[in-house]
């Protein structure tokens, strides 16, 4: 709720126009669904802090948005630039996982 409400005060202070019918229908399916991503992301957070603790769940979520990020940059999705995954990114996205292990042990 707290959420919602900023949105709205922030859409009044940039004077934001509601979209037409027409824009909406043409708008990428990928753009709706990132509104239900991010409820069940901070969903997630809420549920989980109490159960593993802030740092294990903020290094798990880092890692998460890692390794999709790696998958879109190496598949080019949404449009953008091919980036391979490289040597590199693997060892250290290997190395956050671990990091995350050692956290929680």
């Amino acid at each position: 709720m707290v959420g919602f409400v900023c949105l709205v005060g922030l859409n009044l202070i940039f004077r934001t126009q509601i979209p037409d019918w027409e824009h909406v229908k043409a708008a990428p399916w990928y753009l709706f669904g990132g509104g239900m991503l991010g409820a069940i992301f901070v969903s997630s957070v809420i549920f989980f802090i109490p159960k593993i603790g802030v740092s294990t769940v903020l290094a798990a979520s880092i890692g998460g948005q890692l390794i999709a990020a790696s998958v879109i940059d190496h598949f080019g999705l949404f449009g953008l630039t091919v980036q391979h995954i490289s040597p590199s990114r693997i060892a250290g996205i290997l190395l956050l996982l671990g990091g995350i292990f050692l956290i929680q042990k």
